[in-house]
């Protein structure tokens, strides 16, 4: 696929079947993943699960529901540096500039004339690649990506093998994060992480630092700070967690973690064998009934 390296998946949300079915050959000849989806949830549920490089929504701006999906999928998008374009058949201006206030990326107008749409297309999805290479930080949490974590987590491995200047770090894994999402929603979901990202960032001391390694999974990297201090540490972070009233519809419901702890040394001194460590100290703690920390040895 000229310019677009491995496929992109494209989510067109539109219950209008004959136009994104036309739209979805046309962008599959093209070498592009499309998934479809007709209603405001099943678009809300594709884009979490199968994480599209790009969206398309068609709503009628003049409506309050097609407003409130918009302004949904759009704190979804933005949060993951998707891109995503309003289609309409309402061109007005007035419209124009209500989904761009609400922080859509574009608007277009029907009929799409599909020779316009693809370069189009292509020159946003390189400016979403852009922006995640460049970036350190992950948008829904504030901590900072795998990326700056595999980084950072190698200068201080070269450190202590250099100079002997220890470091531990705790692996944090949301407990039964998938029954928060199937029960409550994902947006519930995101507030969940965001909040235990809030509670972690409070806690920490200034010279520590706090990453998303992925999903519901956490990473905290604490210099000069041996395996029982670390754990005082997150254990304060776990009771602040579980003591937090999360409330949906007038039902209120509390999540803990699980954790793992692991120290440098010389026999797990590369960054794959300290991630392993102290990886397979969380699913002990897991086995042992989650909501606990355990220590590697």
């Amino acid at each position: 696929m000229d310019g677009c390296g491995e496929k992109e998946t494209i989510l067109l949300i539109d219950d209008d079947r004959e136009f994104i079915s036309g739209l979805k050959e046309n962008l599959e000849k093209n070498g592009y993943v499309v998934a479809v989806a007709v209603t405001a949830k099943e678009g809300i549920e594709k884009f979490y699960n199968l994480k599209p490089s790009f969206v398309t929504l068609a709503i009628s701006l003049s409506d309050s529901n097609g407003l409130e999906l918009l302004q949904k999928i759009v704190t979804v998008a933005q949060q993951a540096f998707t891109p995503i374009a309003v289609v309409s058949n309402q061109d007005t201006l007035e419209n124009r500039i209500l989904s761009y206030e609400i922080g859509a990326t574009d608007f277009i107008s029907k009929p799409l004339y599909f020779d316009l749409f693809l370069p189009y297309l292509k020159n946003r999805l390189k400016s979403k690649k852009y922006i995640e290479e460049s970036s350190t930080v992950d948008e829904l949490t504030g901590a900072l990506n795998r990326k700056a974590m595999e980084k950072i987590l190698k200068s201080f491995i070269a450190s202590f093998h250099r100079y002997q200047r220890i470091f531990t770090v705790a692996m944090i894994d949301v407990d039964f994060f998938k029954k928060v999402n199937d029960k409550y929603g994902h947006l519930e979901g995101d507030r969940v992480l965001r909040t235990l990202s809030k509670i972690i960032r409070r806690e920490k001391r200034e010279s520590d630092y706090f990453f998303r390694y992925g999903g519901e999974e956490f990473l905290l990297l604490m210099p000069h700070t041996t395996l029982e201090d670390a754990k005082h540490l997150v254990d304060r972070i776990r009771l602040a967690f579980q003591r937090h009233p999360f409330t949906v519809g007038g039902e209120t419901f509390h999540v803990t973690f699980s954790a793992g702890i692991a120290s440098i040394r010389s026999c797990n001194g590369k960054l794959d064998v300290l991630l392993k460590q102290v990886d397979d100290a969380l699913y002990e703690s897991k086995r042992k009934g989650r909501n606990c920390i355990t220590l590697a040895t």
